[in-house]
């Protein structure tokens, strides 16, 4: 019925001339849509632009795990929860060693010279100030103020926004102050050496 319902508007705006072509191609056109199989999903509308930010949000700005799953960090394991989709979405918890989680975390970090979220058209990165700049032209809509530069933050600060720990304090007798007096390098891995054959 979809097909058809649109095969007859196609019909109808090429006989009144509005698909700016001529008779012959308009109708070699349509007999060839008519012997595809159409198939067609309607979805049901979204509830409003905040739904679909919501929506997108979700996946486009999330990251690996949210604070609230994690229940716990003790002895160097890391416990969380997660939904057990095996047995219709059951919430349960997991322990892992601090390694483990973290290289899973890590998985989900994006690689360099990648990006989450591709832009076309106007917001197309190569063409995104000379467009945007023509199109608020166009509308009469004056250019958003610049937006203040961001401040720098250190990585003690940051922790201790986000932690609400203070890293430099000494684990010991939570009293001192932690210095950093010279960084270590990283020594290079030895390299590798094929192990020497045996005889059978």
């Amino acid at each position: 019925m979809f097909r058809g319902k649109l095969l007859q508007a196609l019909e109808l705006a090429l006989k009144e001339g509005r698909l700016h072509m001529s008779e012959a191609a308009g109708r070699l056109l349509l007999r060839r849509a008519a012997a595809q199989d159409f198939v067609v999903y309607s979805k049901p509308p979204m509830a409003g632009p905040e739904q679909v930010l919501r929506y997108l949000g979700r996946y486009t700005h999330r990251i690996a795990i949210g604070n609230e799953r994690i229940v716990a960090h003790e002895k160097g394991e890391v416990t969380f929860s997660y939904k057990d989709r095996t047995h219709h979405g059951v919430r349960r918890t997991k322990t892992l060693p601090g390694t483990e989680f973290t290289r899973r975390f890590l998985l989900h970090v994006v690689p360099s010279g990648f990006v989450r979220v591709r832009h076309f058209g106007l917001l197309a990165n190569g063409v995104k100030v000379h467009r945007l700049a023509r199109a608020r032209t166009l509308l009469g809509t004056p250019a958003p103020p610049e937006p203040s530069p961001p401040q720098h933050e250190s990585w003690q600060d940051s922790y201790r926004r986000l932690v609400g720990k203070d890293p430099l304090l000494c684990p010991a007798c939570r009293v001192g102050r932690l210095v950093v007096v010279a960084d270590i390098p990283p020594s290079p891995l030895p390299p590798k050496t094929s192990s020497p054959s045996r005889s059978p």
